[in-house]
């Protein structure tokens, strides 16, 4: 009798033993990343409004059985001298500073979570580094470790096929973005504002040639876009702040 309860003792710190293993890890291309590995992007991207963006391509994985609750933190080592750092789960973060988000990893691969990117300006020449860690609100000490390198250089860029025609001009500050237009002929024109997602915040009909719209947004990294009719005839990137 003492034999077997003190295997069904043993089995217990085995049992306890499993469900407290490592069960978070990072993911690029299918393949688990080890603890404190580093990465490079090099590689620059259209993204599709007339600007820049480096993805890292990194998603999280659940190993468990059930979601887990998590911690990520962004320590910027170097930050950059020109663009911004995108981070994302559900909300984004815009911004070069150290910052942490809890959220909950679903079991098996989070595609498209996190999203970890960065918004070079056209133009410049910027390294960055980045330290990212991951770790389950249960145990902190079940963290795993990710560096990552961001290098751009202009001559990296790809053509810019983005139209050239600049009628509005985005002012943005506290809160409160302003979108200020001025067209030389009368037309049936439509602002459009998207988030990074896509999702459209905010649209109106520009009824004058010139004039002013304002809308309150939270920071982020946001797109618009002017149409005539059923012509696409201006888009661009902004952040607001």
């Amino acid at each position: 009798m003492k034999k077997i309860f003190t295997l069904f003792v043993a089995s217990l710190f085995l049992g306890g033993a499993s469900i407290s293993a490592q069960s978070l890890f990072f993911v690029r291309d299918g393949q688990r990343m080890a603890d404190n590995a580093e990465i490079t992007i090099t590689e620059v991207e259209d993204d599709g409004f007339g600007g820049l963006a480096m993805e890292s391509g990194v998603h999280c994985e659940n190993t468990s059985i059930f979601p887990v609750n998590a911690t990520m933190s962004q320590t910027v080592v170097t930050a950059p001298q020109a663009g911004e750092l995108s981070f994302c789960f559900g909300n984004c973060v815009i911004g070069n500073n150290d910052i942490s988000l809890n959220f909950s990893v679903p079991v098996g691969v989070s595609s498209g979570n996190p999203h970890l990117s960065f918004l070079p300006e056209k133009g410049s020449y910027t390294q960055v580094k980045v330290i990212y860690k991951l770790y389950p609100e249960s145990n902190t000490e079940e963290s795993v470790t990710l560096t990552i390198n961001y290098d751009y250089k202009d001559t990296q860029g790809i053509n810019d096929d983005a139209i050239s025609q600049r009628n509005v001009n985005v002012i943005t500050a506290g809160g409160n973005t302003e979108f200020v237009y001025d067209f030389d002929k009368s037309a049936n024109r439509r602002l459009a504002v998207y988030d990074v997602t896509g999702r459209v915040v905010y649209k109106t009909s520009l009824r004058n040639l010139s004039g002013s719209q304002s809308v309150g947004l939270s920071k982020g990294v946001y797109f618009y876009t002017i149409e005539e009719g059923r012509n696409l005839v201006e888009t661009n990137k902004f952040i607001a702040r």
